[in-house]
């Protein structure tokens, strides 16, 4: 059977009203006939039984946390110290950090992104999340997230 008989077949599964018995007795059938294996079995479950989907944490906006090795008391609780900044861009961090008098040369560092739990993680774990969460539109981007990988 070539290809497109295969996606005829699947469509025609698909489109048939049947229950759940016979639409898996036609599964195993189809697979069967086409050398296909069926790994698993349907069962049915109670309502009880269902569990609610993952919430999964999502790269919210670029970011760039600043260590001058000062405690900031309004800073959130995971950086013992320094700062975040947040922005579209991890350009637009860096002009607000310009505009407030500052220069980057004066901090240790970190790019990254913030995620809509208010985490900050550097670009590699950024990259992890965003591919966990289904945002970037390639899975094969690079060891670290760049914010064109986003939009």
């Amino acid at each position: 059977m070539i290809k497109k008989e295969i996606a005829i077949e699947i469509d025609t599964i698909i489109e048939t009203t049947m229950t759940l018995d016979e639409f898996h007795d036609k599964f195993i059938e189809f697979a069967e006939l086409n050398g296909s294996y069926c790994y698993g079995q349907f069962k049915e479950i109670e309502d009880e039984e269902l569990q609610e989907e993952e919430v999964l944490e999502k790269i919210l906006c670029s970011a760039v946390y600043f260590d001058d090795g000062v405690t900031y008391r309004y800073e959130q609780n995971y950086l013992e110290t320094g700062f975040v900044i947040c922005g579209r861009r991890h350009s637009d961090c860096f002009r607000t950090l310009y505009n407030l008098g500052k220069s980057h040369t004066d901090y240790k560092l970190t790019e990254g992104f913030v995620t809509d739990v208010n985490r900050f993680v550097d670009r590699v774990e950024a990259r992890k999340v965003a591919i966990k969460s289904r945002q970037v539109k390639d899975v094969n981007v690079a060891y670290e997230l760049y914010s064109k990988d986003l939009y």
